[in-house]
């Protein structure tokens, strides 16, 4: 088990991650999983993704602070557990944060022009299946629209 005091190795937040993460720590009910606590968390969370200049910290070094903040103000095993739920749950949301090519155009089929250059971005497809794919999802005009979309008629 970790110490409970400040650890020179511990990971140093940004002052506006940092006062995010205050928000949200120093209150007494940080660990009740109250909405209100967890909407506090997940600010914090965005801040991290937000301000983070070089690298967001570890769901590692998350624990460490709430250890850190918060050591010996709740018995050791329920402060435990909660670092534990709350950095598996950082990390949750990082991911989540992280999620690429979205909106997806592939699967959203909003515009015909990021469509077609989505599809033929893949220097394998084959001109008979980018036609067999934009007829099924354009419809059998899709030149046309394509067209259209490209040089809209002033």
């Amino acid at each position: 088990m970790p110490a409970l005091g400040k650890d020179k190795s511990e990971k140093r937040l940004s002052p506006v991650v940092n006062r995010y993460f205050e928000n949200w720590i120093c209150q007494d009910s940080w660990l009740s999983f109250h909405p209100l606590d967890k909407q506090r968390f997940y600010r914090f969370v965005k801040a991290v993704m937000r301000y983070s200049r070089k690298s967001c910290p570890s769901a590692a070094d998350i624990r460490a602070l709430i250890l850190s903040r918060r050591g010996g103000l709740q018995t050791i095993e329920e402060l435990d557990n909660a670092a534990e739920q709350y950095a598996d749950m950082y990390e949750t949301l990082l991911e989540y944060e992280r999620t690429g090519d979205f909106p997806s155009t592939m699967i959203e089929r909003t515009n015909i022009v990021r469509f077609h250059a989505q599809l033929t971005s893949h220097g394998n497809a084959c001109p008979q299946y980018i036609d067999r794919v934009m007829s099924r999802v354009w419809g059998k005009d899709w030149q046309t629209r394509l067209n259209k979309a490209w040089f809209p008629r002033s």
